[in-house]
């Protein structure tokens, strides 16, 4: 789906038996893994967050993160901001992993929406010149009280546009 890149990706292991610092450029989280365990030697230790796509509270939860970027072939940009809008990680992985989400590139939550229910053929008995009047704004509220959530990634895609996930998760 997308190509993960780490390149940009820095933390910092903290053992913190003697505060000793490590920074790290990440590859993969079998090379952060091995990072970590060659430096902190079994001690304890934190990932300060450096660097990269990562933001908000996804910093906290690092390795967890780039995880879930692995497994799921995900960009960072978007395993971030799932995360920040569902603060966990099992909710995250499980909207990543069982591709029940879409993603609408477009200026505004109701465009996104208009383009989600284009796409979904919602409105397809009803006839073309009748749309017009069609009320999508109350209709996305009925939408979204029966389940459907509508995150706004921001700019992830590299473009101008917000990038909107469509899930029923």
């Amino acid at each position: 789906m997308y190509n993960l890149d780490f390149s940009k990706e820095e933390v910092a292991i903290v053992r913190l038996d003697n505060m000793a610092c490590k920074y790290v450029k990440v590859e993969s989280t079998d090379q952060l893994g091995e990072e970590i365990d060659n430096f902190t030697n079994g001690h304890d230790y934190e990932l300060q967050y450096m660097e990269g796509a990562l933001s908000g509270d996804a910093t906290n939860n690092i390795f967890q993160i780039y995880l879930v970027a692995e497994e799921q072939d995900a960009d960072l940009n978007l395993v971030n901001a799932v995360y920040n809008h569902y603060g966990n990680i099992t909710d995250t992985e499980n909207v990543l992993k069982y591709d029940d989400y879409i993603l609408i590139e477009v200026h505004d939550k109701e465009d996104a929406f208009a383009e989600y229910v284009d796409e979904h053929g919602l409105l397809s008995e009803i006839p073309e010149h009748l749309r017009y009047y069609f009320d999508y704004e109350k209709y996305q509220r009925d939408c979204e009280i029966e389940g459907l959530t509508i995150i706004d990634l921001g700019y992830i895609g590299g473009g101008y546009k917000d990038t909107y996930l469509f899930t029923n998760y």
